[in-house]
């Protein structure tokens, strides 16, 4: 976690970041759809992977996932993220040097937007709301630990 949260004008608005995202965080919407829950962008201090690092390695965006393999990938531009009170910055780590930071408070409006605004990576769309039911049943996420 970044201590000294700063506004990196290296990061240009455009710059995709990439959020992964965790099976607990889809939710079944109308007509056997999923979506995603705007808890998934509720972190003050939101994880992100920088594009433009990623790519200066040679890295594609769901190399993001090489250590989550169960986690889905979602993509939105900085500029979004400015435009909705957040600083954007670098955080990189040993097991991550593409690391980087969503930081502010974050309203459910705010959590809203920056969820609307982002894109699918990992799967290219929205998987049905069937495919994440049965992969969080196969991974034993969701079920009621005192369930019979």
């Amino acid at each position: 976690m970044a201590t000294n949260h700063f506004d990196d004008p290296n990061i240009p608005d455009e710059e995709r970041l990439f959020r992964r995202i965790h099976l607990t965080h889809i939710v079944e919407g109308d007509g056997g759809k999923s979506e995603v829950s705007s808890a998934a962008f509720r972190d003050t201090e939101l994880s992100v992977n920088l594009d433009a690092v990623m790519q200066a390695a040679g890295r594609k965006p769901w190399d993001s996932l090489k250590d989550h393999p169960n986690d889905l990938l979602m993509s939105l531009d900085a500029g979004v993220c400015r435009r909705k009170g957040q600083i954007v910055g670098p955080d990189p780590k040993p097991e991550e040097p593409a690391h980087g930071y969503v930081f502010g408070k974050k309203s459910k409006s705010i959590q809203r937007a920056l969820r609307d605004a982002a894109g699918w990576i990992v799967p290219d769309s929205a998987p049905s709301w069937a495919e994440i039911r049965l992969r969080r049943e196969q991974l034993g996420i969701g079920k009621d630990p005192g369930a019979a």
